[in-house]
Parts: structure tokens; sequence; C-alpha cells
């Protein structure tokens, strides 16, 4: 089952990328909404133990997938455009669904469950993500 398992995530994973062009990950996510809640990269990259220069550029990298500004860059503060606004609406609540799978999953009494990683959670979250934002690409005007 587990190469089955290995396989089919992958699958998925060359399907999201082709299908959605797409493919962003939690940690992504994760640093979005820091950068969000702090408003300077700065501060954000502290608060993540990361550098600053590679939270940039991940976030750049994150732009240039969803094909449009995720924040305005002021010279002491970042606000949200009206895309960072809408995915920092999402990514919360896949943080939020994510969180609250982890904790049913390792939570359960049936044996089955244990054997679900956090990967297939992520695998879940993420088909929904990149329909969304297909969707919402193709009926955006740039």
């Amino acid at each position: 089952m587990s190469n089955t398992y290995n396989v089919s995530i992958a699958m998925l994973d060359a399907y999201s990328l082709l299908v959605y062009n797409t493919y962003m990950e939690l940690r992504e996510l994760k640093y979005f909404l820091e950068i969000a809640r702090q408003e300077n990269i700065s501060k954000a990259a502290e608060a993540l133990y990361i550098t600053q220069p590679s939270l940039s550029r991940q976030m750049q990298n994150l732009e240039k997938e969803i094909g449009k500004p995720l924040f305005i860059r002021g010279s002491k503060k970042i606000t949200l455009t009206e895309t960072g606004v809408l995915l920092k609406k999402r990514a919360e609540e896949l943080m939020e669904l994510y969180d609250k799978t982890c904790i049913e999953l390792t939570s359960s009494q049936k044996g089955y469950a244990e054997k679900f990683t956090s990967d297939a959670v992520k695998v879940t979250h993420w088909v929904l993500l990149r329909r969304q934002l297909s969707r919402w690409r193709r009926n955006s005007p740039i």
C-alpha cells in the first residue's frame, strides 16, 4: 500500500502542476501569513528564524506562481493587495483545517488513521487551493 500511496501522491502532484500551473506549499503560506501579521518582511523573517533575503525570494516566487502581486511594499510597512487579502483569508482557513485534521488523525483510535501522514493532508488541501486559484485566475482580469 505504501508504494501505491507514494505513486498516487506523485501522480497527483504532477497532475496539479500540469493543470493548475502552481505548486504552493504549506510552508510558503505560513511565511505569507507571518508577513501579513508583521506587516514587515524583516520582522517576519526574524519571527520565522530565516533570513530576510530568503523570505523575500520565496514571496516573489509565490507572487510569480499566482501571477499577481500580493503586497504593496512601502519603505517601512507592507500592506496586502486585494489578491493578498484573498490569499490571506484562504491561507488562514487552510492552516486551520490542516491543524484540525492533523489533530483528528493523530488522536483517532482507529488503526488506519495513524498510517496517514501530514503529506496526505497537504496534498488534499493543495488540490482544493489549486482548483480555486485556477478558477480565480481564469475569471479575474489581470
